[in-house]
Formats: structure tokens, C-alpha cells, sequence
């Protein structure tokens, strides 16, 4: 069975509500504040184990924290996303945006 939260008025809503986003202030925030930024729109990139290069064209961060890159070469040509962590790990930059 599915069950869908609703943030409804109430004592108890409010504060749930509340105490995550204390919690994604002093914990969440922070971190991603400090992030060391390797990785950005216009930088072109290689990956690994295949050589393909790809660059990045659009950085999201609606349901993760995602890139859309465009690849150059190999077997697969087009546009595609890529989380974050799989680009850090599989891929490394040839030439940064200026």
C-alpha cells in the first residue's frame, strides 16, 4: 500500500518539518558548501577506462546531484546524464572551462 505524506497544519507536522530543516542546515549545507568543485559546466572530460571524451553541458540538482554531458566518440554518441560521484570516479578533466 502506498501512503503519501501531506505537510498538513499541526503541532506535530510543524515540528518534524522544522527539526529536518535544522537538521539539513547544520548537517547537509555545510557540506555541500565546502565541496571541492572539480567538476563543472563547460569542462570537457575523459573517461577512464574507455577514452571517450564527453563535456558537460548542464549541472542539475533536482534529483541528485547530476550532470548532463555530451559524448564525442566511442560507442555511444549523444547526450546523457551522469550522477556526480560516477563522473569523479570514472572520469577525469582534460580542459576546464574558462
Amino acid at each position: 500500500m502506498l501512503v503519501l505524506a501531506r505537510r498538513v497544519p499541526g503541532f506535530y507536522t510543524e515540528q518534524l518539518f522544522s527539526s529536518l530543516r535544522s537538521w539539513r542546515d547544520k548537517y547537509v549545507q555545510p557540506w555541500y558548501d565546502t565541496k571541492e568543485e572539480t567538476m563543472k559546466v563547460g569542462d570537457l572530460i575523459k573517461f577512464k577506462s574507455s577514452g571517450v571524451l564527453a563535456t558537460i553541458v548542464k549541472h542539475s540538482v533536482l534529483h541528485g546531484d547530476d550532470f548532463e554531458i555530451i559524448a564525442h566518440g566511442g560507442s555511444y554518441e549523444g547526450i546523457t546524464w551522469l550522477s556526480r560521484n560516477m563522473a569523479m570516479r570514472t572520469a577525469e578533466v582534460i580542459s576546464e572551462a574558462g
